[in-house]
């Protein structure tokens, strides 16, 4: 089976950052949810695109995703587009299983 991911991107993209995920919560880069590469001033992103390619992670927003537990999962050769900059923020990740670090490709849209 093929995937596909669809990105309309309305904005200046600015990507992709790739990230490993691990055992402990994290937050997306500060490199994509602010943004100050094509002018002096810090814009934060509008939408963020998150494509993960090989092992799945759990996710929330304003929660801890727990192993095991707490959190959706994101399987590999799948993406999550977040379109709102509180969802950006609030968004944290884990590894799905103990040790199977997923990597992760983040791109990010800031507007003009």
């Amino acid at each position: 089976m093929t995937s596909m991911t669809v990105m309309l991107l309305d904005g200046i993209p600015y990507g992709p950052v790739k990230v490993t995920s691990s055992d402990a919560n994290a937050a997306l880069p500060a490199a994509v949810v602010t943004e100050s590469v094509y002018t002096a001033n810090t814009r934060n992103a509008i939408r963020v695109i998150i494509t993960c390619e090989d092992n799945p992670i759990r996710y929330g927003f304003g929660i801890i995703p727990v192993q095991g537990a707490a959190g959706h999962i994101l399987y590999p050769g799948s993406s999550i587009v977040l379109g709102h900059p509180q969802a950006i923020s609030l968004f944290r990740y884990i590894n799905l299983a103990n040790a199977a670090n997923a990597v992760l490709q983040i791109t990010g849209e800031y507007g003009a």
